[in-house]
């Protein structure tokens, strides 16, 4: 679990604008098969049902190199955002939160992979990953914060954007990107001759 220093920050910046984040760890099944069809050239949508189409080893690639490039458009945007003006922290932070909510459909092709089938055939250094993302609320803590960004960014003071900064990095470096690390380390290894180096952008305040 997060420790509760790197909670505090951030629930006390949330109180004081009355943000609420909408948790969005739900039915991704449509939204990945669409993802995924134009690469198969399969027609239509899929059930939604998590039964889909197991991905190929571009597909793989694929969604692990596109969820490294939107780690580096969150890692820019918090390496940054203590720079910003107001508006422009606001305008940022709503990129940055698109491409943390695009991170969710690029890990969803790659749990169809690793996480398929019963616990003992999943990869157990991706649903380690998984965990500390997803039951250990990470990842939800990060688009909480952009989330708060990309909607009140131009109001929030200059000391607020550094705590709140401050807490999303203690949260997202020892934890967030290194379980991302793992998926991609996972996803390269399923793809002959894949870039084992292949790893999450870290923002330059890590």
């Amino acid at each position: 679990m997060r420790p509760q220093n790197v909670i505090a920050p951030l629930v006390i910046v949330l109180q004081g604008h009355a943000a609420v984040a909408v948790p969005i760890f739900g039915a991704l099944g449509n939204m990945v098969d669409s993802f995924l069809s134009p690469l198969t050239g399969a027609a239509g949508g899929g059930s939604g049902s998590g039964s889909g189409q197991t991905p190929t080893s571009q597909q793989i690639d694929t969604a692990a190199r596109a969820w490294r490039n939107d780690t580096g458009t969150v890692s820019n945007f918090l390496s940054n955002a203590e720079s910003m003006d107001p508006q422009e922290l606001q305008r940022q932070g709503k990129i940055a939160l698109d491409a943390e909510n695009d991170e969710l459909l690029h890990k969803a092709v790659l749990d169809r992979v690793f996480l398929n089938g019963t616990a003992a055939a999943r990869d157990a250094s991706v649903a380690d990953a998984h965990d500390v993302l997803v039951n250990q609320d990470t990842f939800q803590f990060i688009v909480d914060g952009l989330t708060l960004m990309s909607k009140r960014g131009s109001t929030m003071k200059p000391d607020e954007v550094k705590t709140l900064v401050r807490a999303m990095n203690q949260d997202r470096c020892p934890h967030v990107l290194p379980a991302i690390d793992k998926y991609m380390a996972a996803a390269q290894g399923a793809v002959p001759g894949g870039d084992k180096s292949l790893k999450a952008y870290r923002p330059t305040n890590c």
